[in-house]
């Protein structure tokens, strides 16, 4: 059994009630007596949860599990990007061992599987995983997540994995599109906390299958914020309208790309944002695909030049940036227009 966090009186109070809804079986559940958490249809099951990692994904899985009724605790190694969680209910610790001895399971958002491993693994962290689930949502590769989930089992824990396909703001609001990979009773675990973030939630299999689901997904993915920002130098280059480009990429059904909504605005502005998916964790997932497509025999001449240009990018001071900001990598300061309005560009750097 759970020992109640060293916390706040409120903050114990709220894992004393989660406690209690989990013990509520499944037969009860359906009891017209049920309190629901997200209204008509969903009956409330409220686990105690730890969020380790709080940047623009880890904060939406936080914020999607606080407006679904679940009691969340939360650790970011930069204690201030964690505290507006606070603000809307989680709990904020010091580090994330006390994270992981306060809750029944953990998800942990960080980029890759060497900073993952690094966490879990350091001494005092690997003390605290005995008895506990960890869903790792990072960009790894199949046999990395494998051996790090033999790992855990050797401290005694149980590490599942998760790739997520949509924007943080999808998962904040509750439409989230997951593939996760497990031992089949850990998957159900996680299933019953995923289906209040959203209704796709897909079981792959075994520890490995996430990381290649996501693989074989980032090979269409690659290719969507380039093509846009293609289109959108071209559009600028030759004085086309920009609602013309927005009809065409995002209304129309046959020319229409995933993401060009929210890419062309920062594209036609020039401005990007800096709490979504970025150009050097873009380029560090681009590069392990690679590897993987290369393993599997795949052509990647063509992955290559677009993870270059995402690493152009990069080179002008847009690592940081929306993956949008790719679209810099195809513009020059030098940019002329020739006599019959085509573009003139000198070669990237």
């Amino acid at each position: 059994m759970l020992e109640p966090p060293n916390d706040p009186q409120h903050h114990a109070s709220i894992v004393l009630l989660a406690h209690r809804c989990r013990c509520v079986t499944r037969q009860q559940r359906g009891h017209d007596s049920a309190v629901s958490a997200r209204g008509v249809g969903h009956l409330l099951e409220v686990f105690v949860i730890a969020v380790i990692g709080t940047g623009s994904m880890g904060s939406a899985l936080a914020e999607g599990l606080l407006s679904a009724g679940h009691a969340v605790t939360v650790y970011n190694r930069t204690r201030e990007k964690a505290l507006p969680l606070q603000k809307m209910g989680a709990h904020v610790v010091e580090s994330a061992a006390q994270a992981l001895t306060s809750c029944e399971s953990a998800i942990v958002v960080l980029p890759d599987g060497a900073s993952t491993r690094e966490l879990l693994l350091a001494p005092s962290n690997a003390e605290a995983l005995d008895g506990r689930r960890v869903l790792s949502v990072a960009h790894t590769s199949a046999s990395e997540i494998v051996e790090l989930a033999n790992e855990v089992a050797q401290h005694g824990g149980r590490l599942a994995e998760l790739d997520i396909t949509v924007y943080p703001e999808l998962v904040r609001s509750h439409a989230g599109h997951f593939y996760i990979a497990a031992e089949e009773v850990d998957a159900q675990y996680w299933r019953g906390i995923l289906d209040t973030l959203g209704k796709h939630v897909h079981f792959v299999g075994p520890v490995g299958n996430a990381s290649r689901t996501e693989f074989a997904l980032w090979l269409s993915y690659m290719f969507q914020a380039i093509a846009v920002a293609y289109s959108a130098a071209a559009f600028k280059g030759l004085g086309l309208p920009d609602d013309a480009l927005v009809s065409a990429l995002v209304e129309d059904p046959t020319l229409r790309v995933t993401g060009a909504e929210s890419y062309i605005p920062q594209m036609v502005a020039r401005q990007y944002a800096t709490d979504i998916f970025s150009i050097d964790t873009f380029a560090l997932t681009a590069g392990l695909v690679i590897d993987e497509a290369e393993e599997l025999g795949l052509v990647t001449a063509p992955l290559r030049e677009i993870r270059n240009l995402f690493l152009a990018a990069s080179a002008k001071g847009h690592g940081a940036d929306d993956v949008s900001a790719v679209y810099e990598a195809l513009l020059t300061t030098d940019r002329t227009v020739g006599a019959h309005g085509d573009a003139k560009h000198a070669p990237l750097a």
